[in-house]
């Protein structure tokens, strides 16, 4: 992973704003904010979305 992340920027950017919307839905988590329930699921989805591209980039590397 950590070759990728300096080889490839697409990668880099991915993991970027993967780890900055994981950090924020477990803040909003753990403060048990008051966030739209439709809010919190759009952020849920962009995340699987992106772990999910994640992986397919390491599998194939």
């Amino acid at each position: 992973m950590q070759t990728l992340n300096q080889s490839d920027q697409t990668f880099a950017q991915k993991a970027k704003e993967y780890h900055q919307i994981d950090e924020e839905i477990r803040k909003l988590e753990l403060k048990d904010s008051p966030i739209i329930d439709e809010a919190m699921q759009r952020l849920k989805h962009h995340r699987t979305v992106l772990k999910d591209w994640l992986y397919r980039q390491l599998i194939s590397a």
